[in-house]
């Protein structure tokens, strides 16, 4: 995995109404400030300037926002290491870039949520960088692509950490692994986490089936 990492200069305002995480929906109806910054950053402006900072591409954003939008993550809570989804199910097209900007000022290293980037075997972790206010980290996104912040956060009640979330997509996959339709999670060794591992395979395979049941019925009308 390959990453950026840059500071700007932008304000915040109308922190406090971010809440949960949300789509394409909330960010229609963010404050104006927050979906201007959104829409910018899916312009052809951003996707041009990325491709040159890069060198992936050509380059294509989500109108959807599909898994992205706004997040937040409260008191105690934490982001399992994993790698993103390569092939959204909405459209033929391949994920290339994650861009997360933080939203948090005055953040105190004692609260943690720092982003952790690892290994591509997922057995070590190779960069920690702070959620600052006005920090965007930029990386590259494939089935390897591991990254999270595992350690529940420690900041006040009346805190949370804040960030917006885009994807960048193109038509031809890259050349490296794009397989992982589905996020993988980083799970430990162990026998509880072999079974864990065990029942996420099998509901996998359920989900599979009953997605391929479905289908059979939209197109013929039969089970």
């Amino acid at each position: 995995m390959s990453f950026l990492i840059a500071q700007f200069d932008m304000e915040r305002k109308d922190q406090g109404r971010l809440s949960g995480q949300a789509g394409v929906q909330q960010v229609d109806s963010a404050p104006p400030n927050i979906r201007d910054v959104f829409y910018q950053l899916n312009s052809a402006t951003t996707l041009q300037a990325l491709e040159k900072l890069t060198g992936e591409g050509p380059l294509i954003s989500d109108p959807y926002f599909n898994g992205g939008g706004m997040h937040q993550i409260e008191r105690g809570g934490h982001l399992t290491v994993h790698a993103d989804f390569t092939r959204p199910k909405h459209l033929p097209i391949f994920r290339r870039l994650n861009l997360l900007l933080y939203l948090n000022k005055e953040w105190d290293a004692s609260f943690g949520g720092c982003l952790e980037l690892w290994s591509r075997d997922c057995k070590k972790k190779v960069k920690e960088v702070a959620p600052v206010a006005n920090r965007v980290v930029i990386f590259t996104t494939d089935t390897t692509s591991y990254h999270g912040h595992p350690t529940p956060l420690t900041c006040p009640p009346d805190r949370a950490r804040r960030s917006l979330a885009l994807y960048y997509y193109s038509v031809e996959p890259p050349n490296r692994d794009h397989t992982g339709i589905t996020t993988r999670w980083r799970m430990d060794t162990g026998a509880r986490n072999g079974a864990r591992q065990r029942a996420a395979a099998f509901l996998w395979r359920v989900s599979r089936k009953l997605g391929g049941i479905a289908s059979q019925w939209e197109t013929t009308g039969r089970w």
